[in-house]
């Protein structure tokens, strides 16, 4: 369950369902982008996205294949949900996406893993 720290107006649900990009700064390996779909539950947004390119080359057939996957509660501006992230070899990682900011259609924080920062990110609707 979603971490709230600061309530908006619930966001138009329907109008969030469908493509959506991911720019993340990830303090290892510079700038990833990622791409997928988000599919509404109830009070909810889930993300499925897959990383496009990474360090600003386009991703490799087994980067293109790691998926990330996290649920946001809508109307929350500020909120900690948990990630999970699989390669293409099922690896899994997890850790927590921090929303700092959530303006309907965006939103943006940071991705952290054992309490270390992992970068920061901006997502929007496309």
């Amino acid at each position: 369950m979603p971490s709230a720290s600061t309530a908006t107006p619930p966001a138009d649900v329907a109008g969030l369902q469908g493509a959506w990009e991911l720019d993340e700064a990830n303090v290892h390996v510079g700038t990833i982008v990622w791409a997928g779909d988000a599919t509404p539950h109830g009070n909810s947004i889930e993300l499925n996205l897959h990383k496009q390119s990474v360090g600003g080359r386009r991703a490799v057939p087994c980067e293109r294949q790691t998926g990330l996957h996290a649920t946001f509660a809508l109307g929350v501006a500020a909120q900690t949900v948990p990630f999970r992230e699989v390669n293409c070899a099922g690896v899994v990682s997890t850790g927590d996406v921090h929303v700092t900011s959530f303006n309907g259609r965006s939103f943006s924080g940071s991705f952290s893993q054992g309490g270390a920062n992992l970068g920061t990110f901006t997502a929007r609707k496309i």
